[in-house]
């Protein structure tokens, strides 16, 4: 079974400070959902206890404490002996398993999913989600995930057939969606940041890189964005953020995406190494701040609009692991 990254390794309850009432409501939700699914695992024949809702679909902005949550009743019911299993929906999607066999393989070791960050901008991968969703739930598996996306946002809720609206139009039946909203809080915090961002006319924004990349005496590996690209084509996303995790500093040259793939292998390489206990400190040259580099209003079409969104988490993220300078 797999479990939360290290990073919310010591994430609690108690230790998820609720910002709006929408988070408040969240927190008592989860708790409340954390206190049932351990009753109805604890069941007797003599003693029935309703069977929770199928699961616990935790959406809204980035940066509200989704993940904070799940991961902490994933702890609450672990530490009552539920059996649970933590998956990023990234992996999902990346798994060779059919819906039914990945279900299957899930019922054998647990009894609630926790996967994060679900996101359907294509439609291959949503139809894969629902399926998975109906398979695990023909087998008593209960699903807590989060995401960014509204149900009635997913993109078969437009293109798919009668069959799939149907779902849509039941998951709200059968899911317990909680809405947790504010602000991101990754941009109110003050604390240090590990690595750096120099933005402004190239040549200055890479010429003060240069100079912090000729001090650094730790292992550091300097990359143009071009020269990380043909990488993350040439080379499996797993081999490369093991490439990278290995290092302390990882220094990345005139990062600006121009394309819908350009973004999302950066989006893929950023989240993989955010969630790594000892990331490497990250420093970048652009000439535009990351909130600039794949904004939604720039974007069409449905996929590229999806993953715009999702870029949001990313640069929410990277404004966690970087300052940033701004270069005249």
């Amino acid at each position: 079974m797999s479990a939360p990254p290290h990073r919310y390794v010591a994430s609690t309850f108690e230790a998820y400070r609720p910002q709006t009432p929408s988070q408040r409501s969240a927190l008592n939700a989860a708790c409340a959902y954390a206190e049932a699914v351990v009753a109805w695992s604890r069941q007797r024949w003599f003693r029935r206890v309703a069977r929770p809702s199928r699961g616990l679909y935790l959406v809204g902005p980035v940066g509200t404490g989704k993940t904070h949550l799940m991961a902490a009743l994933y702890h609450a019911l672990v530490s009552q002996g539920v059996a649970c299993t933590w998956w990023s929906a990234q992996d999902f999607f990346r798994t060779t398993d059919t819906p039914d066999a990945f279900a299957e393989r899930i019922a054998r070791e647990a009894k609630v999913l926790c996967l994060d960050e679900v996101e359907v901008d294509d439609p291959a991968n949503e139809v894969r989600l629902v399926r998975m969703l109906n398979a695990l739930g023909d087998r008593g598996v209960l699903l807590v995930a989060t995401s960014n996306v509204q149900p009635d946002k997913f993109v078969g809720r437009a293109f798919g057939g009668d069959r799939f609206r149907a779902f849509l139009d039941a998951f709200a039946q059968t899911y317990t969606v909680i809405v947790v909203g504010g602000d991101d809080y990754r941009a109110q915090q003050t604390r240090a940041r590990s690595g750096r961002a120099w933005i402004g006319p190239l040549a200055d924004a890479t010429s003060a890189m240069r100079a912090a990349f000729d001090r650094d005496d730790r292992e550091a590996e300097w990359l143009t964005f071009d020269a990380f690209l043909r990488l993350a084509t040439d080379h499996p996303h797993d081999a490369l953020v093991q490439r990278f995790s290995a290092l302390d500093a990882l220094y990345l040259e005139d990062v600006e995406p121009s394309s819908t793939d350009d973004a999302l292998r950066l989006l893929r390489l950023l989240d993989a190494l955010y969630v790594l206990p000892h990331p490497p400190a990250l420093y970048v040259s652009s000439e535009t701040p990351p909130g600039a580099w794949f904004r939604m209003e720039d974007q069409t079409g449905t996929l590229a609009e999806g993953i715009a969104e999702k870029f949001k988490r990313t640069v929410s993220r990277l404004g966690d692991m970087m300052e940033t300078t701004t270069v005249n």
